[in-house]
């Protein structure tokens, strides 16, 4: 699964959607946004089982910095509202902190939200507006968390740190 941001979109983006593409591997559907020229960021769309996917952004080992959750909580509290209330579990859209493979050195981090899919249709024909909507706002916060790291860093290894969410 690829990471956050990369400089490849890995597919086309057409005149209807100039901003937003989709891209279908093996197990996945990427969708592609276009952050800036050179920049995208993925979102991961997969299936969890016959009636539930799930809309994944994969952040790699970034969030292996939170190992004193009692004493970086709160300065992360202070310097990344958004990101806390993910991390807490009291984001008001749903978005949670998740890990996603069959193993431990096999798993990518990251987060992601829940969301409702066909059990009789291939992954690529479940995307729906209500699909793309909630990818979409996964990708705004994402870019919004991203930003609060950048301008803001609790620690000074989180900002220097974020080379880790991009494509190798």
């Amino acid at each position: 699964m690829r990471r956050m941001l990369s400089t490849k979109s890995g597919a086309t983006f057409n005149l209807e959607a100039p901003n937003m593409t989709f891209a279908v591997r093996k197990d996945v559907i990427e969708i592609v946004y276009k952050v800036k020229p050179g920049v995208f960021q993925i979102v991961n769309l997969s299936r969890i089982d016959a009636g539930r996917g799930m809309l994944f952004v994969n952040w790699g080992n970034y969030f292996r910095r939170l190992s004193n959750e009692k004493a970086q909580m709160p300065k992360l509290m202070k310097h990344c509202p958004i990101l806390y209330d993910i991390l807490v579990g009291e984001d008001r859209d749903g978005v949670q902190e998740m890990d996603f493979g069959s193993s431990e050195e096999e798993c990518d981090h990251g987060f992601g939200i829940e969301v409702k899919i066909s059990g009789q249709l291939p992954l690529p024909l479940c995307i729906t507006p209500e699909i793309v909507n909630k990818a979409g706002m996964l990708h705004v916060k994402m870019l919004k968390v991203y930003n609060e790291i950048v301008t803001d860093a609790p620690f000074p290894a989180w900002k220097t740190g974020l080379d880790e969410v991009w494509e190798p």
